[in-house]
């Protein structure tokens, strides 16, 4: 990472920066129970930043009101929240971990390869596509990208999925190791923040790395694909994503 500060640090160099609320990935509570203690955090903390240079104030200002954003929520050997910001041509990577902010530029147009990049490099597991109603795999027990094995099978083929399409979803989505969230965020022609509709979620299992994906049909139905994704494929998926969003969006809404 180019810079790292704690997360003291980060907090008052953002009320230094005279920046409203933090990203909502990125807010940290604030350290110090009594006004002294807060005084001895602020004083740390300055003691910190001073050692910082110029670029570390740029970038945490580019995670505020950026045109364009993808935010990550991921459970790798613990949780890990990060933003990958743009605006114009420049960008920011920011991970935020065990108490840390690392913060890395990046070209304003690689925001979505960059979050992705975060992830473990993991090949995508066997199986196909297998889409259907949102309602029928949330029913089935399908929480949080994590299924109760066969138990989950039964509860789709009871509510008439197909089996073949019962037992890929089953081993697609049994045996979770980690997990995560893709979110999008962009900002329209006057700067008001417009948040997509759904989340590009992932999943790692032993057999490999899946996505799971929900989209609306015409008819305002709720679906869910899960397919076999590799981290390319989930960069074109977060890209489109942002595509789709920032076009819903380009101009100002009456």
């Amino acid at each position: 990472m180019t810079a790292v500060l704690s997360t003291a640090a980060y907090q008052v160099l953002w009320e230094q920066l005279g920046l409203p609320d933090m990203p909502t990935v990125l807010t940290v509570p604030p350290r110090g129970f009594t006004e002294r203690d807060r005084r001895a955090v602020v004083r740390e903390a300055q003691r910190e930043l001073a050692g910082a240079d110029a670029r570390t104030a740029e970038l945490v200002a580019l995670l505020h009101r950026p045109s364009r954003a993808v935010d990550v929520r991921m459970y790798v050997d613990g949780p890990i929240r990060a933003l990958a910001a743009a605006r114009g041509e420049a960008g920011v990577l920011a991970v935020l971990h065990e108490g840390q902010l690392g913060l890395d530029p990046l070209p304003g147009g690689a925001v979505a390869r960059a979050a992705v990049d975060l992830l473990p490099v993991v090949p995508a597991g066997p199986g196909r596509s297998v889409s259907l109603p949102s309602t029928i795999l949330r029913a089935a027990g399908c929480g949080g990208g994590t299924v109760d094995g066969k138990g989950f099978e039964v509860a789709l083929r009871a509510q008439g999925v197909p089996a073949e399409d019962a037992r890929e979803l089953r081993l697609m989505l049994d045996g979770v190791v980690r997990r995560g969230t893709f979110g999008v965020t962009v900002a329209d022609e006057l700067g008001r923040e417009h948040r997509a509709d759904h989340v590009v979620a992932w999943s790692d299992t032993e057999r490999g790395r899946y996505l799971m994906e929900d989209s609306r049909a015409m008819d305002g139905r709720g679906w869910t694909t899960v397919a076999p994704a590799d981290n390319r494929r989930l960069v074109g998926q977060v890209q489109r994503l942002l595509t789709t969003t920032s076009a819903t969006w380009a101009q100002p809404q009456g």
